[in-house]
């Protein structure tokens, strides 16, 4: 990862999804350590918006620079240039290499490989299922459709969520810099 690199993320992959520091994050949190990253794109990641209540939390609470952004706007930042690599967790690995994470990773995924941005995937080694073929034998979890319909869980935490080591943070699912 070069200096100044600015990253897109997509769900949760911090010490609140997993041990420690977490995947993806903990990537995030050594190249902050190592003055590599410039800001983190945090996708919103519907329908629960893991991304703006959990991943903006944390990345604020390790100092790292973020700004919070509607899943759709992805698409429109890789295709002017301004994402260097996709960072991302795994819920699966299957034997072949394919990968289950959460809705809307293989959007960006997609995406990442036309616009020829590097796509990553941090996962701890038991993520790794040996058992499962490939992807197609990935069970794919049917939730509630009220997740999509209904509004039952805040969009992002108000008003910068708790001290941020920032005097002008604050949340919003605008380009606010954070």
């Amino acid at each position: 990862m070069k200096p100044g690199s600015r990253l897109l993320t997509h769900c949760n992959t911090g010490g609140l999804a997993t041990a420690g520091v977490g995947t993806a994050i903990g990537v995030l949190l050594r190249a902050h350590q190592q003055g590599k990253i410039a800001q983190v794109w945090v996708d919103e990641t519907r329908p629960l918006l893991q991304g703006g209540r959990l991943t903006a939390w944390e990345l604020g609470e390790l100092g790292i620079p973020y700004r919070l952004i509607c899943d759709s706007m992805a698409a429109s930042l890789m295709a002017t240039g301004q994402v260097d690599a996709v960072w991302v967790g795994a819920d699966r690995i299957a034997a072949n290499g394919d990968v289950a994470n959460k809705i809307g990773t293989y959007s960006l995924a997609v995406l990442a490989h036309y616009h020829r941005i590097p796509f990553y995937v941090a996962a701890p080694h038991t993520t790794h299922d040996p058992h499962c073929p490939d992807g197609a034998a990935i069970p794919i979890e049917q939730r509630a459709a009220e997740e999509v319909t209904g509004s039952a869980v805040a969009l992002a935490p108000a008003n910068g969520h708790r001290s941020m080591r920032q005097p002008t943070t604050r949340h919003s699912m605008s380009l606010q810099q954070h």
